[in-house]
């Protein structure tokens, strides 16, 4: 069962949560305080919350907590995307076999975008990448599910275009915005 609530922070922005069960948390749009997540641990948590802005601690680590792995590079996606293309399919394979293997890490799986698109039935551009940054990095934890990784082990969050590798000034630049990028944390 999937719940969604959307929540108006005090500044005005729109932060959209999504749940699929306890162990894989999802936000469409990451912003608030270093070290803390604006979503809440359960379902019921924006109604249990009193305060206009709600920022809830995860148990999961914040991302300023991973580090990036030399040794799980990133998966690349076509032009508006989430299906995991043929040519990456060996280096996600590879990934899988190296989180297997190394048990003593946590995920996490970020999905990120370009800057395209286009407003479409009043949904923005900004909200269209954070949704399609999400399928991507949940494309990813399925795909490593599917091949035996604990899905205890990995989270997901999509970060739409909000960090970029460059500036996209020409397509090679775009595509390489285009990704699902790993971080790790050691968890024993």
């Amino acid at each position: 069962m999937r719940v969604c609530r959307t929540l108006l922070i005090a500044t005005s922005c729109i932060l959209s949560v999504s749940f699929t069960n306890p162990t894989h948390l999802t936000a469409h749009h990451l912003m608030g305080q270093e070290g803390r997540y604006p979503f809440p641990v359960s379902p019921t948590a924006f109604e249990e919350s009193s305060s206009s802005q709600s920022y809830i601690d995860v148990l999961s680590p914040a991302p300023r907590e991973f580090l990036d792995p030399e040794n799980l590079p990133d998966i690349y996606f076509d032009r508006g995307s989430y299906v995991i293309r043929k040519d990456m399919r060996a280096i996600l394979e590879e990934n899988a076999e190296w989180i297997k293997k190394n048990t003593n890490y946590l995920i996490l799986i970020e999905g990120h975008t370009d800057n395209a698109g286009k407003n479409v039935r009043g949904v923005s551009r900004d909200e269209q990448n954070l949704i399609l940054s999400d399928k991507r990095a949940k494309a990813v934890f399925d795909y490593l599910l599917a091949a035996g990784v604990h899905g205890a082990r990995m989270t997901i969050i999509g970060y739409g275009p909000y960090r970029p590798l460059n500036f996209e000034q020409n397509e090679k630049e775009r595509q390489q915005n285009r990704r699902v990028h790993f971080l790790i944390k050691v968890w024993n």
